[in-house]
Order: C-alpha cells, then sequence, then structure tokens
C-alpha cells in the first residue's frame, strides 16, 4: 500500500467566506495497480488543533471513491453532517457523500477549555474515476452556520 500526505494550513484571508484550499499531488488511483491511501488536513489557526478538516481518499472503485472524513471543530461545525459534501472532477461531474453509516462524534476539550466535537464518518461518492480523469476537488460547505468554515481539498492525479 502506498501512502500519500499533505498537510495544508489554511491562511485566514481578509474575506472569511472565501473557502481555504489545500492540493495535493497522487498517482491516479485507476491506473496505479495498487491500493492508495492519500490524506489531506487543514488547520485553521490559530489553535489548528481546534479547528482541523481532514480527508483521506483511502478506496477507489471504477463508480466510486471512498473518503473517511475527520473533523475537529466547536458545536455544530465539528459535525460532517452539518456540511453539504460534494465531490467535483475536471469534466464537470458532480455526487453528494452518502455515509456509509452514522458519523461518531466525541467531546473533548480544546485549547481555551472550550467543548470541542471530534467527529468521523466513512461513505462514499459515486464518480466514475479512469485512467483519463485529472483531478477531483472535495467542497466542504456548511448548510447553516455562517461561523463554519468552507474548505475545497483537491487530489490532482498523474499518470
Amino acid at each position: 500500500m502506498t501512502r500519500s500526505s499533505a498537510v495544508a494550513l489554511g491562511t485566514l484571508l481578509a474575506v472569511g467566506c472565501t473557502p481555504i484550499a489545500g492540493e495535493m499531488r497522487m498517482p491516479n488511483p485507476a491506473l496505479a495497480g495498487q491500493r492508495l491511501e492519500a490524506t489531506q488536513s487543514c488547520e485553521i489557526p490559530p489553535y489548528g488543533s481546534d479547528h482541523l478538516y481532514e480527508a483521506t481518499l483511502e478506496q477507489w472503485q471504477p463508480e466510486a471513491l471512498g473518503f473517511r472524513l475527520h473533523f475537529v471543530n466547536s458545536e455544530d461545525c465539528g459535525l460532517p453532517s452539518s456540511y453539504t459534501l460534494a465531490l467535483l472532477d475536471d469534466s464537470g461531474r458532480r455526487a453528494s457523500f452518502e455515509p456509509a453509516g452514522p458519523e461518531q462524534s466525541t467531546p473533548r476539550s480544546g485549547h481555551m477549555g472550550g467543548t470541542l466535537l471530534d467527529a468521523v464518518v466513512t461513505g462514499a461518492f459515486r464518480v466514475n474515476v479512469d485512467g483519463h480523469t485529472k483531478f477531483v476537488r472535495l467542497e466542504i460547505r456548511p448548510k447553516q452556520d455562517r461561523a463554519c468554515r468552507a474548505v475545497d481539498l483537491t487530489w490532482t492525479f498523474s499518470g
């Protein structure tokens, strides 16, 4: 198994609603011939461990990509179910996240004693990734709470 990881430290911009973006390069899973796992993490300063968005592309099938999502944040911002999760590919196709089961969340203490939620969910996006696919982008958008951050994570595939 090949494991790739990248940490993208989000930079807070003057415009608070601009998505935080991360990107990594990896072999195209349709061409790799072996199991690949690729993780991206965005930690939002100043206390990154209190504001974590992590996504692991952990499974490829011709008709779907399997992901493990791990979020840590205060209140509902720590729950993947508080976000609209969509995967886009280079052809403009868009797929919604289909959880494999319920998200698991655990309360924990944050940097300044506040309560955080540490949550994990696995599932898939029904999107066809073949040897010609150049990239996929995971868009994480808050459903209601404007205090929650928008995040874009892109996996760029090499042949």
